[in-house]
């Protein structure tokens, strides 16, 4: 499964874009993702992104949803979510398959 998500390097003019000097170039490159099914944007991996291609080694993200702006904006349920606990245990679990790969190698 191909799940989609942008990496980006700014934060404000994502939460309020519509007061930003390009706000019509915000406003559409969110609606492009939305289009694309893009299911999270953040962008604290962008920096591991890079410095993992740089170094030659694996890299990967992992999220946790505390919040859905589009649910809010849509007037559709929004519950907030702060438990780490399904975060860590994904992390774990796939971190074991990464293992159990390279040692089949």
């Amino acid at each position: 499964m191909q799940v989609w998500y942008s990496v980006k390097m700014h934060f404000y003019g994502q939460h309020e874009p519509e007061r930003m000097p390009v706000s019509y170039e915000l406003l559409n490159k969110w609606e492009a993702w939305k289009r694309m099914g893009c299911k999270a944007s953040e962008m604290e991996s962008a920096a591991l992104f890079i410095a993992a291609s740089h170094l030659r080694v694996r890299c990967g993200s992992n999220f946790l949803v505390v919040g859905n702006q589009e649910r809010n904006a849509l007037g559709m349920e929004n519950p907030i979510v702060h438990d780490t606990e399904a975060a860590i245990t994904v992390a774990v679990e796939a971190i074991r398959k990464l293992i159990k790969a390279d040692r089949e190698k």
